[in-house]
Parts: C-alpha cells; structure tokens; sequence
C-alpha cells in the first residue's frame, strides 16, 4: 500500500480558488454537487505532494519532518484520509490499483461469496436492481433509503459512483450470479464523518442458512 504512487489529476477539478487563511475552495469535476468543497492548508501541501514522483510512505515522510511536533499517527492518518477522499472525487488517480480499495472476494457459507463491486460491474448491478418489481418479495429482503432519488440507479449513474467511489457496493454473489446488494454511500465532504446505507437487498434464505437463523 505504502509504495503506491498518487497522482493529482488537476484536469478533474473544474475550479480552485485559495481563500482566506490557507484555505482552498475545489469543485471536483465528477461530482460538481459537492459545491464549495473547502480545504485546508495542510490538505492542499498534500495534494501538492501527489504529483506523480511520491509514493505515498515518501508524502508521510515529508508531512512528518514539516511538522515534527505532531505526532506520526496523527499524521499517516491524516495523510492517508486525505488522499482516499481526494481519490473517491476523482481528484486523485493512482499508479497501479487503488491502495485504499479492498476488492478481495470472501467465501461465506452455502456457496455464497461478497465483493466489492468494481467500475465493470456496473450493467450487472443495474440489470439486478431493474429486476427487483417481479422479484418475490416474500423471499428477499429489502430496503432503500428514503433519501434515494427516483432515477438514482440507472445504469449511468452507477457507473459514476463506481468510478469516483462516492457509493461502494457490497455484492453477494452465488455462482457467479448478483444475489443481494448492500450499497452504502461515502461521505464526499472533507467535514463530514458519517456514511448513509443506501440498499439493502439480500434473500431471506441467507438469513435463515446462518448459524442459529
């Protein structure tokens, strides 16, 4: 994770401006809806520092000996939130694969296996959501949040979400084949903490498979 190489992709940010006070104002290109995006001062030295050349252990290195009086945890976290949420705006690209993406499929029981859903997947996602009206909804459960837009999941959109990691899927899959969906949307602002469950789509044979179900 540490030897991969951030790079700042200022084609995909429509405007900056520097404010008051070392501040920085970004609107991303892929998400224009995160109006007045406001970074500080030490957020923008990082970005700075993802100009192709650094990997990202040599920008907590240099973040450390700036700033030698605050402690190095302190520091690799910040750096690290940092970079993941500039990469989930599209602001930031990588060498290679995103370190902060964890795409490992796990075996779970009965043949079932859950993912991270990745930018391809996304006509599978789409096909599985547009068929949830005829599916038996005595045999899934189901939830959506209610702050869900009407055409939020067409097959556009997901790609969008895919690719700027504003919204990550959960796949639960059974041959190969979407079974259930978890979706679950990030937080975009640098002064936002909280993510929201967006889709919770999963058959009730699952539940009643597990141990003590």
């Amino acid at each position: 994770m540490c030897k991969r190489i951030p790079i700042y992709r200022e084609e995909n940010v429509l405007y900056q401006r520097e404010e008051k006070s070392g501040y920085w104002t970004f609107i991303p290109k892929f998400h224009p809806e995160t109006r007045e995006l406001i970074v500080n001062r030490t957020s923008k030295e990082i970005l700075n520092l993802c100009n192709g050349n650094n990997t990202l252990e040599e920008i907590e290195d240099m973040m450390k000996k700036k700033y030698p009086d605050v402690n190095e945890y302190i520091i690799i976290n910040d750096v690290r939130k940092t970079i993941s949420s500039f990469s989930r705006l599209g602001i930031i690209d990588w060498e290679g694969e995103n370190p902060f993406l964890y795409i490992n499929e796990e075996p779970l029981r009965n043949g079932y296996t859950m993912r991270v859903a990745q930018e391809n997947d996304h006509r599978a996602i789409h096909k599985f959501l547009s068929e949830l009206n005829s599916i038996d909804h005595e045999r899934y459960i189901f939830y959506r949040s209610p702050i869900a837009l009407t055409n939020e999941y067409n097959e556009v959109s997901l790609r969008q979400k895919l690719f700027a990691f504003s919204e990550d899927f959960f796949l639960l899959l059974k041959n190969g084949k979407i079974h259930g969906v978890i979706s679950i949307a990030m937080p975009l602002l640098f002064v936002e903490t909280s993510a929201i469950i967006k889709n919770i789509i999963c058959p009730v044979e699952f539940f009643e498979e597990s141990p003590g179900g």
